[in-house]
Formats: structure tokens, sequence, C-alpha cells
């Protein structure tokens, strides 16, 4: 059995490296797709066109990290997927961070995504493990208020 310490320390790991990819992701796609706004990017089929897929890199493929296009109708979407081995443990974990690029008019590019905020690259397990004590306090002190209205409803 993984120890649960273990579990969380490959967890921090993995979404510290995939939201870092789908920061640097969202920054270079952003540069591509900013003088194509306005202009077809898409064939009938969902794929890019040839000379928008030139312009793309080769993004990251391996089992430790993987960054993809997830293919919706009305978005530019990828997807970085991390996985982290847990030390002395018999598991891997798995977290994602998805970058909304820009919205699409059918097969136009449509405006890029304005608000984006980059992702935290600085969890750390130590916060991690206040926040659930945290977490765990406020719940019971919920949990205590919730049973003292309990006959009224909330």
């Amino acid at each position: 059995m993984n120890n649960p310490l273990k579990v969380l320390e490959a967890r921090v790991r993995a979404k510290n490296r995939c939201n870092l990819a789908a920061n640097e992701t969202f920054r270079i796609l952003t540069d591509i797709f900013r003088p194509l706004v306005g202009c077809k990017v898409l064939k009938q089929s969902g794929e890019f066109l040839a000379t928008v897929e030139k312009l793309l890199p080769d993004f990251p493929y391996s089992n430790d990290l993987h960054v993809y296009r997830y293919c919706i109708k009305y978005s530019l979407v990828w997807v970085a997927k991390s996985c982290e081995q847990v030390v002395n443990g018999s598991s891997c974990l798995y977290e994602e961070s998805s970058t909304y690029v820009a919205n699409l008019d059918g097969q136009v590019c449509g405006s890029l995504v304005d608000n984006h905020e980059d992702y935290r690259t600085d969890y750390s397990v130590d916060e991690i493990q206040e926040l659930r004590l945290v977490c765990k306090a406020k719940k019971k002190e919920y949990d205590a208020a919730e049973e003292a209205v309990y006959p009224f409803g909330e």
C-alpha cells in the first residue's frame, strides 16, 4: 500500500509540472494564433490547415509529460498531462491542466482568451497539509452549526 505522504508528494510534483507546461503552452500558442484571429485555421474535419500545422511546435509526448490538443467545437484548447511515480510505491498519479487559447467561430479563429491567469507552479506538500487541516476544522465547525439549526432547516 502507498504511503499517503509519498502520494501527496507525487501529486504536488505532478500538478506543478503540468501547470508549468500549461502556462508555457498558453504563451507559445497565443503568439502563434494572435495574427490568425479572423482567419480560417481548421479544415472541415477539425484538423488544422497545413499552413497552421506548420506553425505549431512539437509539444512534449512522454511518460512524464504529454501536451495535446483537446478537440472541441467552440475553442482551441490544449491539455498538459503529467505523470509522477509514487516514491517506494506501486502506482503513479496523473494530473492535468487545460489551456484555453482562443474561441472558434466554425473553422475560423475567433478572439483570443484574454482573461488567462497563470496556474500556480509552486504548490508544496506543507501548504497542502496545512490547508487540509484548515478544511477539516472548518468542516467540523460547519457540521456543528448545521446540527444546531437542523430542526429549523438551513
